[in-house]
């Protein structure tokens, strides 16, 4: 009794066509976001004759092409592989887990009032913010501003209440600056 043809395996090797510059054996698809399930593997659709009866015809989706030419090479025993490629369509911005832009750092009990007047400030002025609720460290603070991907924080203490200014640090690069009220909404609108 023989054995029966061995399919070729998946991770077999990809062949360039140069002339054609593409793989051979590849179906290329697109998806897109209103494709069903049945899009992708086959679905059935009514349809009406010229005397007026309904059939039913089959539409095969991508995968049931590349499905049916596998088959097809491993029936007549030259076991090509095929290949099926899909593209995204990436109509989707990225996903921001965390939308705060500023980190207010939190100097104790004498600025509480003023971190509840910046933040308001800058939400009134759509500028997503937050105030670091406890006063601990600056270290920690600063950390979680790391770990929270929050792209500026703002040191409001002694020295910038005096100056009627606040500190903003860029997480990323640094730099620190000091800003008029008014200043700082332009800085943060433009960034």
């Amino acid at each position: 009794m023989s054995m029966p043809p061995q399919p070729a395996p998946i991770t077999a090797q990809i062949q360039w066509n140069e002339q054609k510059k593409s793989l051979e054996n590849t179906i290329k698809t697109v998806f897109h976001p209103e494709y069903t399930y049945s899009d992708f593997l086959g679905k059935l659709l009514p349809q009406t004759t010229a005397g007026g009866a309904v059939i039913y015809k089959f539409y095969p989706g991508h995968f049931l092409q590349v499905l049916g030419l596998a088959y097809k090479y491993l029936i007549d025993g030259s076991n090509k592989n095929v290949l099926l490629v899909i593209d995204e369509l990436n109509l989707f911005p990225p996903i921001s887990f965390n939308s705060v832009r500023v980190l207010v750092l939190n100097f104790g009990p004498n600025f509480s009032y003023d971190l509840i007047e910046i933040t308001d400030f800058m939400r009134k002025n759509d500028i997503s913010s937050e105030f670091y609720p406890d006063s601990i460290s600056l270290k920690k603070q600063l950390n979680y501003a790391n770990k929270n991907k929050i792209p500026y924080v703002m040191f409001y203490g002694d020295e910038e209440k005096e100056k009627n200014s606040y500190n903003l640090k860029d997480m990323q690069t640094g730099k620190q600056k000091m800003l008029k009220k008014n200043q700082l909404i332009k800085f943060l609108k433009q960034k």
